[in-house]
């Protein structure tokens, strides 16, 4: 047996275990991820995302817990969703607290809040 034909296998080998290891490392940032999804597993999520497209399609069957990982995708979608919606609440209500007393000087205030009410 010549060298190169023994170096060989072990090649194959050394990618097959670094292929191993690349999945293992997804699936635990995934795991990482926890629950309940809050704003603040963002990067957590990111870093997940990240990994988990740098892996090769096969590599990417073999990722178990990948329904986690769209699962909190959505989930913190939704989170910011909610918390845009309540930023823009915050502002409208700010500009309705603003009105104060409605008097027949209130107009420009009232102007200025009507719009953003409608959203």
């Amino acid at each position: 047996m010549t060298s190169s034909s023994s170096t060989l296998p072990m090649t194959i080998v050394w990618r097959v275990l670094q292929r191993t290891r690349q999945v293992t490392a997804v699936i635990r940032l995934i795991d990482a991820i926890g629950t309940p999804v809050t704003l603040d597993s963002e990067a957590a999520i990111v870093a997940a995302r990240e990994a988990y497209d740098k892996l090769t399609e096969a590599q990417k069957l073999l990722v178990r817990n990948y329904d986690a990982l769209t699962a909190a995708e959505t989930a913190l979608a939704e989170l910011k969703k909610t918390d845009e919606d309540q930023a823009a609440a915050d502002r409208v209500k700010a500009l309705i607290d603003a009105i104060g007393t409605v008097t027949l000087d209130s107009e420009k205030a009232i102007g200025e809040a009507g719009p953003l009410t409608m959203l």
